[in-house]
């Protein structure tokens, strides 16, 4: 009989604190609870009905925080798919960008040779012409553009065609030629 009051005093410090059960009682909880005649053996197993009561809450306490910790990792699950979703769509686009950069950059070149070619094809127009007549069309073209033809063309066609034009102009060309 000496050891049912320490059983009883070890339930009702587990009533008291049930938030510190440990697993062994948690365990114990999923039993029913002993019939009468184990309770009055003596046994030290014996529990009191609060300490079943308050095993019973703390096991439904637990229940419920299990099933809010599912719910909250079904959610996170369905955040995580939704950020690799929103991820894939987010490369798909980045590559039509860099796709369509490619694309602009192809059409700068292009562009670019186009005006290449135009401009070798003025120079070479021009440098059949009469150094007279090409430096009055040279000073009539934009200074950036001039600079162009005359730097593809030979240097014995700039010079003549140099000293054909006016001075102040002549000399402009002159010194974007040399990058000044």
């Amino acid at each position: 009989m000496a050891q049912a009051p320490k059983a009883m005093a070890v339930a009702d410090a587990h009533a008291q604190q049930p938030s510190r059960m440990t697993a062994h009682a948690a365990v114990s909880a999923k039993a029913d609870p002993p019939d009468e005649s184990s309770r009055n053996s003596g046994d030290v197993s014996a529990v009191s009905p609060e300490t079943w009561a308050a095993i019973r809450e703390q096991k439904r306490l637990l229940e419920s925080k299990e099933m809010e910790l599912k719910e909250r990792e079904a959610r996170l699950r369905e955040m995580e798919q939704e950020i690799e979703n929103r991820l894939k769509e987010l490369i798909a686009v980045q590559d039509k960008i860099k796709q369509a950069q490619q694309e602009i950059q192809a059409f700068r070149e292009e562009r670019e040779q186009a005006r290449n070619a135009q401009v070798q094809a003025l120079a070479k127009i021009y440098g059949n012409m009469k150094p007279k007549e090409a430096g009055q069309l040279l000073e009539s073209l934009e200074e950036p553009l001039a600079v162009k033809v005359i730097s593809l063309m030979s240097p014995d066609q700039v010079a003549k065609i140099l000293a054909s034009m006016e001075t102040k102009k002549a000399a402009k060309i002159s010194r974007a030629l040399t990058g000044r």
